[in-house]
């Protein structure tokens, strides 16, 4: 907020930032870590705010919107092309069609008619559907005779332009049982499952999926068959097996069946992935909403299951057009089935009237699946799916007795062919190819009839012009045809006017719309802002991949020397070649003498099963343009394939326009290529950013991956490579202008979510810039991680567990039998977990572990790298080994050789069967001492972020604050620091904890940058300079004990545990923090989609289907879209001056009519004609213009944050933090565990502090603050309710997880952090919901909106009553 009193100008302060997707923690303190005061308040807060909607999320309405109002223009097209010939036979043809949507006495005069299509003496709409029982009995007939009626033809044309199918296809389409194999072999061979060119029955396989005599089971299992009878003599091998499973699985998904990932990808990794994500079906009609979240779960395998997606595809189509020529004799058949089985149905009811009505005529219940539900014949629920439909006859069916009858329904059922629906999800299923046949003989027919149909304008007859408007569409390139005011439209035109098919390229520069697009459309690189990124395809980014994925190749733990890197990528990825799997990695090292034989081979670690990446546009290249070829010249070509890929006409402009050398033949193949999707980095980025490797040669970031083995990770951690990434945009981001820090946020790579928290801390800063007086010394920046790949792992280590024993056959059934006798949630034991890993052995020793002693002090958890000098707590670092043996290891590594020699062949077994991982299996077997380079890149981690949100916004702290250091804060050292100075958090509880941790962000922080002299090879290279003992460099080096010594730099004090400490302690238990929330003007959509019936639809809580026309407007009489979409609220005050009373009221502002509010008089003329009793009042005033939902109110003396409408009602919530002493904020934290186990009777029994009594004790606690003075007034108080004794007696007899539910409810009495107590209701029987406030607010004894800033620190009150 501007106009801030500022103190005194502070000299030296530091600002702490905890940056999430939904909040943002801030702190500011002095270099001794005290917390300053402003307005005698702490300078301290969290500021909390809606996560921002993903730009995918606003990609799909908008899409949606674009492709119906296009749909709508053809229709429009359409109408003009036939209207002047239908007038001459019916002039209110059209009319009645646009008025079909209105009762009859709301119709225009004109057309008093209850027919809509035709109104003749002698032939009427009745006529017409005997005539033609569905729009498919039309286009069959007309595609065989000339049409009797013009109206028919347009009837017809109109339904194939509307529905026209996919164009997913292109060319002439070919469904046949070789485009389907060979999708087949392309997908085995990929998978590695067949080599190229071995022989294997696919066309076979293809009759088999297409069968639909046969259910989707049954097929699936015939393809099994099929591969184990190929694999015959050798199916007991375990390759063969995993190959027949992968099949098995590719059968099924290419049925509509389930899949799972794991084992269709044969990447036992998978296993671990989140349910959602490991498992796959196409049937459900939700992949291409999830396919980008199974992308970032299996990166380039999604390319395969985008081919096994084309393949169920084409069986859909199979299965739609069965054996018919057109789409039309199919839906007929379908028809005719339809009313076959309807008869047979209703047959085999009819005796038992009440599976009758419950099938055929209850309408009541919502949630039936009954016939009146799968027709959309419903008044109450929705129509149902085929599916639950299915479901609901087979319930039906089993309380008849068996019978012939009975059991041809189920058979029907079971071949998914019963009752089947003209519209249906299947008919997405159908290219645009299949309804163009019927399309261009329905006109070849009419044409001799209607002469009109030849006559030729702009060129085209009508019949021609029909044809160009069904196979149209806008290129993605150009995108929406009209670009006024909009930052989503970039098309360039040649000249103004109406936009046809015929027409389009007179109207649309078509090559400078594509060059728009690639400037305005082209993602920016993740590290250099305002930079392009390159294809996925580009030349340079494949071998950026690639080498970044072999420099993580280990060979018996030793990366691939330099110069065998360079001869691997030549010999094979240059060349066509398989896919290189761990086996051929070693083949190909062997065979080449690479590797001599006197070096034992065993492991291949560092990737999951092969090398994902490759140089096939290299390839490409090669064979169209030659050896030696232009590489830049190959990069343009790749990147518009890329962009015009679909787009031939303009690729082939681009390239003949540029590059007039290359023949039609090179154009030709060029056509043939297909490259999509972009990378994350810049040519720049990799060319122009230098580096000065360990080595000390200066390179760039392509030259160092090639001449190292460091992969870019690595690479970012050289000083020398942030510093010059940091100049670089330094000097490319100051000579640009930028009006605002918002407008340089664009040009960072960040997504929405993240954009929306940097702004807020932004402006955080900034305000404290300001009350400061000067800028801070340093800023510290933790930024939580938002990538969506994180949240498709789950802790589900029993089945993982059981995935693994189970893969080994017979030996691993004991084991499993074991491993089911414990809970899921038993395995987040991690002594447990490793025993079964380690398969119940002593990772140093091999001896067995005595199970009924894991959990003494006989047996450790160890780690490998030692902790104190990597602060690694992952698994890959971690072994359960006995006490003896890890004492006698003591805290060395790399671990003893004699060691490594008695336990590396079981290791190996461990890692071949994937019980521990391969960076595990690395750490184990190396033999070399951990390097400078790699201890400071361990203490790098903790002082360096790489991640893309991070270095986003640390780049735009350095653009706007040159003069301050901004530092890195690691979220795992905050905690570790929490934890081991027991400072609480407690989420549930209030929302302090953000501001807290913003503060430790500075402490922790500030501590681990002065301590490692900011730069960590400096730091490590002193301490081997100094001290020649191993055991007094690890002392120096060890991480461990970083805040118990004193620290100082330059004389000056950073860390003094005997003073810092204390004084940390006390800031910590502080609870003055000041929480503000971003308020919150909605604006986009005017309301849900979603359509309310016009019997349930009401004035003010639907929008009108169409406000254009007065007769929509009345939503009980034609429904409405569901919930109008408020932007704000306003406060007026009506007044009676004759009987000198007024009402103080909250009017809700909708989206919809701000364009009409210019000024107050148009908001008082908004208010009055929202009451209903308006001409009671003769004066109303305007007191208070917008009121945003999150606004902060103080009502009749307790603080709230008003919420949304609710009837004629607005929610507020509880504005006051709740805060516990320290034993009930521990008792709570032990039952916030307890509620969010898997085994919360478990977890109650293992903790000790937990009883029924102790539950007591926290309820009366709990009561007893809601009787305190600053709750009291709050509105819904129920203590009096919760102290009395039957209340409390009905919680004594609850059982104790009961109890712990119940404590929670009460606690959320307080907070109002969720909106229902459903527990507390059903357990006392106390009613309660979340609190509202009427709209008028005439009886309050107090009304007062507070002003905020955003910290705020600054706060105004505005009181209106």
């Amino acid at each position: 907020m501007k106009g801030i009193i500022m103190n005194a100008k502070r000299s030296e302060y530091y600002i702490g930032l905890d940056i999430g997707t939904n909040s943002v923690g801030w702190a500011v303190a002095n270099p001794d870590y005290t917390i300053p005061k402003f307005h005698g308040h702490k300078m301290w807060g969290s500021r909390l705010f809606d996560e921002a909607m993903t730009a995918e999320e606003r990609r799909v309405h908008r899409t949606n919107r674009r492709r119906l109002n296009r749909r709508r223009d053809r229709l429009n097209i359409l109408q003009d092309l036939f209207k002047d010939e239908i007038a001459q036979v019916d002039n209110t043809f059209f009319l009645r069609l646009k008025e079909s949507k209105f009762y009859l006495e709301d119709k225009d005069e004109a057309i008093k008619d209850k027919n809509i299509l035709f109104s003749d003496l002698k032939f009427t709409d009745k006529d017409f559907y005997k005539k033609y029982k569905t729009i498919y009995h039309l286009r069959n007939h007309l595609m065989n005779e000339s049409p009797d009626d013009i109206r028919e033809l347009y009837l017809a044309i109109h339904h194939i332009l509307k529905y026209r199918g996919h164009f997913l296809l292109s060319g002439d389409l070919g469904i046949s049982n070789e485009s389907i194999a060979d999708s087949l072999e392309s997908i085995f061979v990929n998978l590695d499952i067949l080599q190229p060119g071995e022989e294997f029955d696919l066309n076979l396989i293809d009759s088999i999926l297409k069968n639909r005599d046969k259910t989707k089971s049954d097929r699936r299992k015939a393809v099994k068959k099929v591969a184990e009878e190929h694999w015959e003599s050798n199916k007991k091998e375990q390759s063969v097996k995993n190959k027949i499973v992968q099949i098995d699985n590719i059968a099924g998904l290419a049925l509509g069946l389930k899949a799972d990932l794991s084992k269709l990808l044969n990447v036992p990794e998978y296993t671990d992935l989140e349910k959602a994500y490991k498992e796959i079906c196409f049937s459900k009609g939700d992949y291409e909403e999830k396919r980008g979240d199974y992308e970032l779960s299996i990166g380039e395998y999604i390319k395969i299951i985008d081919q096994i997606k084309t393949v169920y595809d084409s069986i859909i189509l199979s299965s739609v057009l069965k054996d018919y020529a057109t789409i039309s004799e199919a839906k007929i058949a379908d028809y005719e089935a339809h009313q076959g089985d309807l008869q047979h149905l209703k047959k085999l009811l009819k005796p038992t009237p009440s599976l009758y009505n419950a099938m055929f005529r209850d309408d009541s219940n919502k949630s039936l699946n009954n016939y009146v539900a799968y027709i959309g014949a419903y008044t109450n629920g929705k129509r149902t799916s085929t599916e639950d439909f299915y479901k609901f006859v087979k319930k039906s069916l089993a309380e008849l007795e068996d019978s012939v009858e009975k059991e041809k329904v189920l058979n029907r059922i079971g071949l998914e062919q019963f009752m089947p629906l003209m519209r249906s999800k299947n008919n997405a299923s159908i290219p645009y190819q299949i309804h163009k046949v019927e399309l261009l003989q329905i006109l070849e027919k009419a044409a001799s009839k209607f002469p009109f149909l030849n006559d030729v304008k702009d060129g085209l007859s009508v019949k021609e012009k029909i044809i160009e408007l069904f196979e149209f569409r806008i290129p993605y390139y150009v995108g929406p045809l009209n670009n006024s005011n909009s930052n989503n439209a970039w098309v360039v035109r040649k000249s103004t006017g109406k936009v046809y098919p015929w027409n389009f390229n007179e109207k649309i520069d078509e090559k400078a719309s594509a060059e728009a697009f690639i400037n305005n459309l082209t993602n920016k690189c993740t590290y250099l802002i305002g930079e392009d990124v390159l294809p996925k395809n580009s030349i340079l980014y494949s071998k950026f991949s690639l080498l970044n994925e072999l420099n993580n190749i280990r060979i018996d733990g030793q990366p691939l020397p330099v110069q065998v890197k360079q001869d691997y990528i030549d010999t094979i990825f240059k060349k066509e070649h398989k896919k290189q799997t761990k086996s051929r990695i070693l083949d190909f090292l062997k065979i080449s003498g690479l590797i001599p034989n006197s070096i034992p081979v065993s492991v291949v670690t560092g990737l999951d099963d092969s090398i994902k990446s490759d140089l096939k546009s290299y390839r490409d290249m090669e064979k169209i343009l030659g050896e030696g070829f232009d590489i830049s010249v190959a990069e343009n070509i790749i990147r518009w394939v890329t962009l015009f890929g679909e787009a031939k006409r303009i690729l082939v402009d681009k390239i003949r326009e540029n590059y007039p050398q290359i023949t039609d033949e090179q154009i030709k193949k060029i056509k043939k290529l297909k490259y999509s999707d972009w990378g994350k980095l810049s040519n720049k980025f990799l060319l122009k950013i230098k580096c000065i490797t360990p080595e000390g040669d200066e390179n760039s970031i392509i030259d160092t991956l090639e001449n190292t083995n460091l992969n870019l990770m690595q690479i970012l951690a050289i000083k020398s490579c942030q510093k010059n990434i940091e100049l670089w945009n330094q000097e490319h981001t100051e000579n640009k202008e930028y009006k605002t820090e918002y407008d340089l946020l664009d040009d960072l790579y960040i997504s929405p979510a993240v954009k929306r928290s940097v702004w807020q801390s932004l402006k955080i800063v900034d305000e404290l810039v300001r009350i400061n007086g000067s800028i801070p010394k340093k800023i510290f920046v933790e930024v939580t991680r938002t990538n969506k790949a994180e949240k498709t792992k789950k802790d589900a280590r029993q089945k993982r567990l059981l995935d693994l024993y189970q893969a080994i056959g017979k030996e691993g059934a004991e084991w499993k039998e074991q491993i089911l006798n414990y809970n899921a949630g038993d395995f987040r034991s991690k002594k447990l977990y490793l025993y079964y890993t380690q398969m119940g052995r002593c990772m140093y020793s091999n001896e067995l572990i005595n199970i009924d002693r894991l959990f003494t002090n006989d047996y450790d958890i160890d780690h490998i790298f030692p902790r104190s000098v990597t602060k690694d707590n992952s698994w890959d670092n971690l072994v359960l080994v006995k006490s003896v043996e890890n004492r006698k290891k003591t805290d060395t590594y790399p671990l003893p050789i004699e060691l490594q020699n008695r336990n590396k062949e079981w290791w190996r077994m461990l890692r071949q069967y994937n019980f521990i991982s391969e960076r595990k299996y690395e750490r184990l077997v190396r033999k070399e001492e951990l390097t400078v380079e790699e201890l400071s890149g361990f203490i790098a981690r903790q002082l360096v972020e790489t991640s893309q949100s991070t270095k986003a916004v640390t780049q735009l702290l350095k653009k706007i604050y040159p003069d301050t250091e901004i530092v890195f804060s690691k979220a795992e050292n905050v905690s570790e620091f929490r934890d081991k100075n027991n400072f609480v958090k407690v989420r549930e509880l209030n929302d302090y904890h953000h501001a807290k941790d913003a503060y430790l962000n500075i402490v922790v922080g500030n501590v681990y940058h002065e301590k490692f002299t900011k730069d960590p090879s400096n730091y490590i290279r002193n301490v081997y300079d100094r001290f020649n003992s191993i055991n007094d460099r690890r002392k120096r080096l060890s991480m461990n004990h970083i805040f118990v010594h004193k620290l100082e730099r330059h004389n000056t004090t950073i860390w003094d545990p005997s003073i810092s400490m204390p004084i940390v302690i006390k800031m910590m238990e502080s609870n003055d923090v000041r929480v503000t929330r971003k308020l919150t003007i909605q604006k986009g959509a005017l309301y849900n989609a979603s359509i309310t019936k016009a019997n349930k639809a009401k004035f003010d809580s639907n929008f009108p289907l169409k406000r254009g026309d007065q007769r929509l407007l009345d939503v009980s009489k034609y429904g409405g879209y569901e919930n109008i979409y408020n932007a704000y609220y306003s406060v007026f005050r009506f007044i009676d001056t004759k009987l000198k009373k007024e009402s103080v009221n909250l009017i809700a502002i909708p989206i919809y009519v701000l364009n009409s509010l210019n000024s107050n008089d148009d908001y008082i003329l908004y208010a009055k004609s929202t009451i209903s009793n308006r001409n009671n009042y003769d004066q109303i005033e305007l007191l208070y213009k917008k009121l945003p939902i999150n606004s902060l109110v103080r009502i009749n003396g307790f603080d709230y944050y008003i919420g949304g409408k609710t009837n004629n009602n607005v929610c507020i919530d509880s504005a006051i933090s709740v805060v516990l002493n320290s034993s009930d904020l521990l008792y709570l934290k032990s039952i916030i565990r307890v509620v969010n186990s898997d085994i919360p009777e478990h977890v109650f029994k293992m903790d000790d502090s937990l009883s029924k009594d102790a539950n007591l004790r926290f309820y009366r606690s709990l009561v007893s603050k809601m009787k305190q003075s600053i709750f009291i007034k709050k509105s819904k108080n129920k203590f009096r309710e919760l102290e009395q004794d039957s209340c409390i007696c009905k919680f004594i007899t609850l059982t104790e997880i009961e109890q712990c539910y119940v404590l929670l409810d009460l606690l959320n009495m307080l907070t109002n952090k969720k909106t229902t107590y459903d527990k507390l209701n059903k357990c006392l029987g106390v009613s309660m919901s979340r609190s509202t406030q009427g709209m008028n607010l005439s009886n309050l004894n107090e009304f007062t909106i507070k002003e905020q800033s955003v910290t705020g620190l600054y706060c105004k009150d505005v009181k209106l009553i």
